[in-house]
């Protein structure tokens, strides 16, 4: 079953950017079918190289396999990928990581199905195995993930059969970048020299003097040899040269060396100075934070006072409604009360009344008395005869019977006694009433001492 690869050129898929190329290893290359063409970055790691799908003319509803093809099992292979997305070709998100293996040819890769609406596909190379650069011989999208059949190993190996020339192409590569590279360091040693040269001149013209005693010494070193037979050759005279100029470059750099550790110093104090002026700054900022802090308590406490005031106002206006609520509904049961107690003693009034005129028709009428008075006689010997056979009782009985008076209430009726416990419960609920007056009197002091206390608290604080 063969397997369509998506990522062609044929195809429409465009590089839009890549991290480093060298020359003569374009970006494009993974994009062509011949295995020959390859793309190499620069030293440096990670690297990355993103695909344009937007004019892609064939693509699948979903890509669900990922793979790629290198040459050669070389350390520069790619050992950890990143596959990122992106829709808009700004804002990427990782879709996968893909650890591949060290060996030739070519790698697949089941990923999550990728739909149509990413358009741009970014291969994010993390590592490799060892090497500084990497590269990439070609990029495999397909629809199916499905293992490498033995037509395509056969293929590879078969393609890799010219190794050789494909190494030697990878080393002139490799060869071309070192010469660059050399080509690089001559001219920044050249460059060096010519610096080295201007700086020579330039201590020249300023130290002409100690130039001239050098060459007077020489002259007599010259001097001498002559007197002792010895005749300098001209490398010899170069050589004495150097030497010289050796020893001048020694005090030199004597002399730059103490102006370096006075520059050290001076820039160890400025950077102590630096400190200083850092935590001065932390110091007045933490004050200034400090200041506004107790500016907004004291605006807090400022708020919280006026709404202190204004619920203490609100309390009181209610303690004053309640207390003349209070004050109504009492001086109403008092005079209900009284009314009740004028009631109650005009009934007993009448009561007297009925009794009295009661006992005046009874005196009044003689037939009446004469059968009141034979009922009497009658009643006095019954009782007569009942107290005494009580008396006899009464003998037996202890002395608290006989010492204990007879009880009050015998004496009221049970009119009255209704009337007294009435006037009892009245009392008690005057009472009541009374205590819990004087307790909201209590709580209203109580309250207005507090709010005395916290204003004054407030004009101290102020």
């Amino acid at each position: 079953m063969e397997h369509h690869n998506y990522c062609t050129q044929e195809n429409g898929v465009k590089i839009c950017n890549v991290s480093s190329v060298l020359p003569n290893c374009s970006a494009e290359n993974i994009l062509l079918s011949e295995r020959k063409n390859v793309w190499m970055s620069l030293a440096g790691l990670p690297q990355s190289i993103t695909l344009d799908l937007t004019e892609m003319q064939e693509r699948p509803r979903f890509i669900k396999c990922f793979g790629f093809d290198c040459w050669h099992d070389y350390t520069s292979n790619p050992s950890v990928i990143e596959l990122w997305v992106s829709t808009d070709g700004e804002n990427f998100i990782t879709w996968i990581t893909i650890y591949p293996e060290l060996k030739q040819g070519i790698q697949l890769f089941q990923i999550d199905p990728l739909g149509s609406r990413y358009k741009f596909i970014k291969i994010f190379i993390k590592e490799t195995f060892g090497g500084s650069k990497t590269y990439l011989n070609q990029v495999l999208l397909l629809e199916e993930y499905a293992a490498i059949s033995t037509e395509s190993v056969t293929e590879s190996h078969q393609q890799t059969e010219n190794g050789s020339q494909y190494r030697q192409i990878y080393e002139e590569q490799q060869i071309q970048v070192q010469n660059n590279e050399y080509i690089e360091l001559a001219q920044k040693i050249e460059n060096m020299g010519k610096e080295v040269a201007s700086l020579k001149q330039s201590h020249a013209n300023k130290q002409q003097a100690p130039s001239v005693q050098v060459q007077k010494q020489q002259q007599q070193k010259c001097d001498i040899t002559f007197q002792d037979g010895q005749q300098l050759t001209s490398t010899e005279r170069m050589v004495n040269t150097l030497k010289g100029e050796l020893q001048m470059w020694k005090q030199k750099s004597e002399t730059l060396e103490a102006n370096m550790q006075q520059m050290t110093k001076m820039m160890q104090q400025l950077i102590e100075k630096q400190h200083q002026q850092d935590e001065l700054i932390s110091q007045l900022s933490q004050k200034d934070k400090a200041t506004t802090d107790n500016k907004k308590r004291i605006n807090d406490n400022k708020e919280n006072q006026v709404s202190a005031g204004q619920l203490e106002n609100i309390i009181d206006k209610k303690i004053q409604e309640l207390s003349l609520n209070f004050q109504s509904l009492l001086n109403s049961q008092e005079q209900k009360f009284k009314q009740q107690q004028q009631d109650l003693i005009n009934k007993i009034k009448q009561l007297i009344k009925q009794r009295s005129e009661s006992s005046s028709k009874q005196r009044k009428s003689p037939e009446s008395q004469r059968s009141s008075s034979s009922s009497i006689e009658l009643r006095k010997s019954h009782r007569h005869k009942s107290n005494k056979s009580r008396q006899s009782r009464q003998k037996h009985r202890s002395n608290r019977d006989s010492k204990s008076p007879t009880p009050d209430s015998d004496r009221y009726s049970p009119k009255q006694k209704k009337v007294a416990s009435l006037l009892g419960k009245l009392q008690e609920k005057l009472q009541q009433r009374a205590r819990k007056i004087e307790q909201l009197n209590i709580s209203q002091r109580k309250t207005r001492n507090r709010s005395n206390h916290r204003h004054n608290d407030s004009f101290t604080s102020d």
